[in-house]
């Protein structure tokens, strides 16, 4: 009623009272029950929020009381004639009141109403109806205890169902039941005087037939024919059991003879109308109650009747009347005629159709067939031990479907049990060992679903679909419902009332109540899937123990000094633990009972762990290791066997404790020592400081005078380093011009190297002519020597020499054509008389021209005037005139005449030769394609010569073409600037304008060898020649030996050696030679004070301006180019001589001369006159000091110093000791006022006399009259 009040009911006589708990007192009814009711003779009461329902014997009626202020109650409600309530039960939150009536009504009561709303009748049709208790399972179902059963009614869908209860041996126990109730897990449990059940509302009932009940453990087949009976094949025969699950026959082959029942192992069963068919080692048709049985058995003599004797699975057909046989041999259509059949026994009126026969054949596996399915059109799905078949029994054709490892897309095992067609037409495939596959029928691929996906087992006995659309999978590990929507699984075993694994073969079977059938070796579990829910109640998690170091810690223990728990640990909020005991476990667990072994479980450490840790419920502890001190959160949470969360985690706090030297007072105490520490530290520290800094002050002192010094000397370094930056910067700057420069030269040289065959092939080819002249005309000297007048051999002579300048020209103009590739050409334009340049041309050719009578015709007039190079020009037409000579036949003729064009003139060179074919022309002028072809008369060529041409032509303002035809000889025509009576066009600044050859013209400013007097004087003179080519040394050797004295050196080491020794009066050295070259050797003599006097003259073959520049900055006095003149040579030589003997003279003048005059700038020659001065000087009082001494001073031999100092001076190393001498004397008069003997003596000459008789020679008067005619001393 209310939290004070208690209704109690009695039996009779003592009717009912109240309970008040706070008095302890009961309070009899006539107390606060209207007298009228108790009068009535009450027949059962309810109570329920202050209110009373009572129900009274005397009317059958029910009323209806609420609880008055004076703790009495009142009547609000009557109704009548609804019979005696035997049983009252209320929605919780709702006021509708449900009462069960012994007039077989199901009443709804309210205020003020009251309705039927159930006919109980329908659940008790014969018999007196007992309701003992009513129970609401919370929704709009109602529990209904009776004598007869329990019951469950849909009041929303009109719907009832009566639970069965089974006790230990399988049969059903009903009697005695008096109260049920339903606890907080939606457990429904059951008080009966035979013991307690429990029902689990969201787990079905499962009912279980165990196998001690059957004949025999193996059970193969079951189903339930139109009666309700239940049959359930085995391999010691046939069981029947009743509605109840009682059984009811065994039917074996001992006690039905064969043929009756072939034999006790029956695979499978199938319903018919009026009797069931079975398969042993044939068929079977058993009609029990009318006593028929038909057979049909294989017959080796009949190959159109039946094939096996053993047949796995009988399927109806789609055709009414056929069946297929899943059998060992394959698959076997039966058509059952159904005809009239007799009573007792008799053969089966039946047609075989065989089908798959060659899959029969050689035996192989794939002939056992286990399973069937026949879609509309006809087509049969088949699950053979060797894969999936797709059979059309129509085409007698079929699709096999296989397992492929390699392909995740086939099907997942070899052998398929079992096929499945679901309401939306999928099609569910069993294996063995690869779990169910869905077939996609587009692609015809299968989709897997596994053992690892969630399925209970990879080995699948049996498929069935529920209304609801699951799967139900019967495996080998037990039962599994399948989502097909969601993809999910949910296992079902002990825990919901299955019977655990499933061994030999499963069976799975559906009636037409939709209940499902899983059996086994185990026996057989029986349940409707509709009641198979999800359980909603959440389980409440809870920390049952605490653990240190593996064992487990008791409420007030002391571990280490601390005592964790004061009180249990589902009580303890939070722990404090020390920095020892930092092996902590926490044990935990959920209050959830129905199936508890499959609640799991998440926990963290929050603070330490980073994700939850999941678990189940084997593993119901959480240990940390060495946790370090600080502060963290436990938490766990549960879910019970369907996966429902309660995320309301059980907490403990844990607090580990740091050890004293990481707590905050710690560290302040270790911080204030360290503050004290360091504070005496420093004021120690300070004072020995202030001793240093007063030391210090003194060193300061003393440095910043240093200091001061060396900063002027910086500053002065400073300026200096400003200076050198200054000097670095220009240094840059020209480094980046001469890279600049390195860059370009790179390009031109490569332009250089392109061309670098080009040019040897030219100047094999050009100097073949001159080579023949001077061959030619040489053999014919040679031979005819003695024949031949003197002025015979002097114009052989002459022609050798001519042919040798032109080869020398043809050399260097064909160097300076290479240079002109790289655009360095040095091209020198002047106006040329072209007649006389043939004629000279003409000349040269005439021998080549006589040996083939060939006629040489010069048509150009005289004071025909061309503006060109004439060397390149000369080239030109010489190439021409050979080619014209070279391709004319014998008694040809050359001719050449000019055509004035205005400002041009246009020469043409033809002849009267084999002429030059038209794609021959076209090649004449190209290096690429240039080729080469013999003379007339065998001459050989290389075909460049008119490259050559073309390249000069054009250089010089022109152009070249050819007219020619085979066999017409060829015109030549150059088309070139005309000099005459015009002003010459300016010669581009670019080109360097080159001077002829030393041996073609003579050196301005210059005398000839004629001009020049010989001086008798240069016989004396010594001249180092220093020249690798022995024959050009020896040359020169014989024509200079009438002038000097030669001596010879072949390389620049020897040379400078010889130089060192002999110390000669001029060198002259070849630039180019082995171990020295010429450059070094100037280097070397310039540099040695013992040989920096000697001139040196250099010869090369290299007229390069660079090397000319770099020896003579090296110190050359001359440069001359070969070949050159000898005669030039040697008037080079006299004047170098010359020159040296007025140095001489101008150093023996410095010499002696006044003391206090300098130079700013002194030559090496007269920095070693000032030093052998300097040395003389500070020996000038000892009398001792001789020549040798002085040799020794200036490091030099004797022989070196006095040719040295005789080639400077004139004057042998003795007449300079005893002049400077007499001169410092001189100075030493002056000073000390003419003392005659003091002079001498300081001046180291021990005889004053002979002092005075040297003075008086050197001076022209005596040291007297010197002193005092000082004013008078000469300069």
């Amino acid at each position: 009623l209310n939290d004070s009040l208690f209704l109690v009911q009695y039996t009779e006589p003592y009717g009912i009272s109240l309970f008040i708990p706070s008095s302890q007192k009961f309070i009899s009814a006539e107390k606060f029950i209207p007298k009228e009711l108790i009068e009535k003779n009450i027949f059962s009461v309810y109570a329920a929020n202050n209110e009373l329902w009572i129900s009274c014997y005397a009317d059958n009626s029910l009323y209806h009381l609420q609880l008055s202020a004076n703790c009495s109650f009142k009547i609000i409600d009557r109704y009548s004639d609804i019979g005696n309530i035997t049983a009252f039960c209320q929605q919780s939150g709702k006021p509708q009141l449900f009462c069960a009536s012994t007039n077989g009504f199901l009443y709804e009561a309210s205020h003020e109403k009251i309705k039927k709303i159930f006919n109980l009748r329908t659940l008790f049709p014969s018999g007196k109806i007992v309701i003992k208790n009513l129970l609401s399972a919370g929704d709009s179902s109602l529990w209904i205890l009776s004598d007869a059963g329990v019951y469950a009614v849909d009041l929303y869908r009109g719907k009832t169902e009566k639970i069965n209860l089974f006790n230990e041996t399988g049969l059903s126990s009903l009697s005695g039941l008096q109260q049920f109730l339903i606890d907080k897990y939606h457990q429904l449990w059951i008080a009966s005087l035979n013991g307690l059940y429990k029902i689990n509302l969201y787990r079905l009932p499962v009912f279980h037939v165990k196998t001690g009940n059957l004949a025999e453990d193996a059970i193969y087949s079951l189903c339930k024919d139109e009666k309700g009976i239940l049959w359930i094949a085995t391999a010691r025969g046939l069981n029947a059991f009743n509605a109840a699950h009682q059984l009811l026959h065994n039917y074996t082959a001992a006690s039905y003879p064969y043929p009756l029942l072939l034999n006790d192992i029956i695979y499978s069963m199938l319903p018919v109308r009026n009797g069931l068919l079975i398969s042993s080692v044939g068929i079977n048709f058993i009609d029990f109650a009318n006593e028929k049985y038909g057979y049909v058995v294989p017959e080796s003599e009949k190959p159109e009747g039946l094939h096996s004797y053993v047949i796995w699975k009988i399927v109806a057909s789609r055709n009414s009347g056929h069946y297929w046989l899943a059998t060992l041999n394959g698959l076997e259509e039966m058509i059952f005629t159904r005809e009239e059949m007799p009573r007792g026994v008799f053969r089966m009126p039946v047609i075989f159709h065989h089908h798959l026969q060659d899959l029969n054949k050689n035996g192989r596996t794939c002939a056992n067939v286990w399973d069937v399915y026949e879609e509309e059109e006809n087509n049969l799905w088949i699950a053979t031990s060797c894969g999936l078949l797709l059979y059309h029994p129509q085409q007698q054709t079929y699709e096999q479907f296989t397992y492929d490892p390699a392909d995740t897309a086939s099907l997942s095992a070899k052998v398929a049990r079992c096929i499945c067609a679901d309401s939306k037409g999928n099609l569910w495939i069993g294996t063995e060992g690869g779990g169910i596959n869905r077939l996609l029928k587009k692609e015809k691929k299968f989709k897997r679903y596994m053992r690892r996906h969630g399925l209970a087992g990879d080995v699948v006995w049996g498929i069935l679909e529920d209304a609801n659309g699951y799967l139900w999978i019967n495996t080998s590990l037990g039962v599994s419902r399948f989502d097909p929507q969601k993809e999910e699984f949910k296992n079902y075993g002990y825990a919901e009332g299955f019977h655990g694994n499933i061994s030999g073969r499963g069976i799975c079977y559906k009636d037409q109540n939709g209940y499902l059938y899983m059996g086994g070796n185990n026996g057989i579990d029986i349940f409707n899937p509709l009641l198979m829910k999800d359980h909603p109640v959440l389980p409440d998690v809870y920390i049952t123990g605490i653990y240190l170091f593996n064992r487990e810690i008791k409420v007030g223990e002391v571990i280490n000094g601390d005592t964790l728990l004061t009180c249990q640990p589902s009580a303890t909020k939070a722990i404090r633990l020390n920095h020892h005991n930092n092996v902590l476990g926490i044990a935990f667990s959920a209050l959830h009972y129905l199936s508890p072994q499959k609640n799991r479980y998440a926990y963290i450490l929050e603070g330490y762990d980073k994700a939850w840790t999941y678990t189940d419920a084997s593993v119901r502890i959480a240990n940390y290791m060495n946790l370090p001190p600080g502060n963290y959160r436990f938490k766990v949470k549960a879910c019970n066997a369907d996966g429902q969360w309660n995320q309301k985690a059980a907490e403990l706090m844990v607090v580990v404790l740091p050890p004293f030297w990481n707590t905050w007072w710690f560290r302040i105490l270790f911080l204030c020592s360290c503050v004290g520490l360091i504070a005496v530290f420093v004021r120690y520290r300070v004072h020995a400081v202030e001793r240093q800094n007063r030391a210090l002050e003194f060193l300061v002192t003393q440095r910043t005078e240093e200091i001061s010094r060396q900063k002027e000397q910086l500053v002065r370094q400073a300026d200096n380093l400003q200076e050198i930056n200054i000097l670095l910067k220009e240094n840059q700057e020209k480094l980046l011009k001469q890279s600049e420069e390195l860059q370009r030269t790179n390009r031109e040289l490569s332009l250089a190297n392109a061309t670098k065959d080009t040019l040897f092939s030219i100047i094999a080819h050009d100097l073949k002519n001159p080579f023949h002249v001077i061959l030619s005309t040489s053999q014919t000297l040679f031979s005819r020597f003695d024949n031949l007048n003197d002025l015979k051999k002097k114009e052989y002579a002459s022609a050798i020499n001519k042919a040798a300048g032109d080869i020398y020209l043809l050399l260097h103009n064909l160097l300076e054509w290479s240079r002109s590739q790289l655009n360095k050409i040095e091209c020198n334009p002047e106006p040329i008389e072209m007649f006389s340049l043939i004629e000279e041309i003409f000349e040269v050719m005439q021998i080549h021209a006589g040996s083939k009578k060939i006629r040489l015709n010069n048509n150009l007039s005289k004071g025909t005037w061309i503006y060109a190079d004439r060397h390149m020009l000369s080239t030109v037409f010489r190439n021409l005139i050979s080619n014209a000579i070279k391709f004319n036949n014998i008694g040809g003729s050359v001719t050449l005449h000019a055509i004035p064009l205005g400002e041009e003139y246009e020469i043409i060179v033809s002849d009267t030769g084999i002429g030059i074919q038209e794609e021959k022309i076209k090649k004449l002028f190209n290096l690429e394609t240039y080729f080469s072809s013999s003379g007339t008369s065998g001459e050989q060529g290389t075909g460049l010569g008119l490259i050559i041409c073309k390249e000069f032509i054009e250089k010089n303002g022109g152009n070249i073409r050819v007219e020619s035809s085979p066999g017409m000889g060829s015109n030549f025509i150059v088309r070139i600037r005309n000099a005459s009576g015009k002003s010459h066009p300016p010669v581009p600044a670019d080109v360097a304008i080159t001077t002829a050859p030393e041996n073609t013209s003579q050196a301005s400013g210059e005398k000839t060898a004629e001009d020049v007097p010989y001086s008798p004087g240069h016989q004396g003179k010594i001249v180092l020649l220093a020249e690798d080519n022995s024959i050009i040394r020896q040359n020169l050797k014989e024509y200079l030996s009438s002038y000097f004295t030669i001596l010879e050196a072949e390389n620049g080491m020897e040379a400078f050696t010889i130089a060192l020794q002999a110390v000669p009066d001029l060198i002259v050295s070849d630039v180019m030679m082995p171990e020295l070259d010429g450059i070094g050797l100037v280097e070397k003599i310039k540099s040695d004070e013992r040989t920096s006097h000697i001139p040196v003259i250099l010869l090369t073959a290299s007229d390069s301006e660079t090397q000319r520049i770099k020896g003579l900055e090296t110190g050359a006095d001359d440069y001359i180019l070969k070949p050159f003149n000898v005669d030039v040579l040697r008037i080079k030589m006299f004047n170098l001589i010359r020159i040296r003997e007025e140095l001489r003279q101008k150093y023996s003048r410095g010499l002696f001369s006044h003391p206090g005059e300098q130079k700013l700038k002194l030559s090496p020659d007269e920095q070693f006159l000032q030093h052998l001065q300097a040395c003389i000087e500070k020996n000038i009082s000892n009398q001792d000091f001789k020549v040798e001494d002085l040799c020794k001073e200036m490091a030099m031999s004797y022989i070196q110093f006095y040719r040295k100092v005789e080639s400077l001076t004139g004057q042998s190393p003795a007449e300079m000791i005893r002049i400077i001498r007499l001169n410092k004397a001189a100075e030493t008069l002056l000073q000390n006022g003419g003392n005659v003997s003091e002079a001498a003596y300081e001046n180291g000459f021990k005889d004053p006399s002979y002092f005075a008789k040297l003075f008086k020679k050197h001076f022209g008067m005596s040291p007297t009259d010197y002193a005092k005619n000082k004013n008078s001393i000469p300069g």
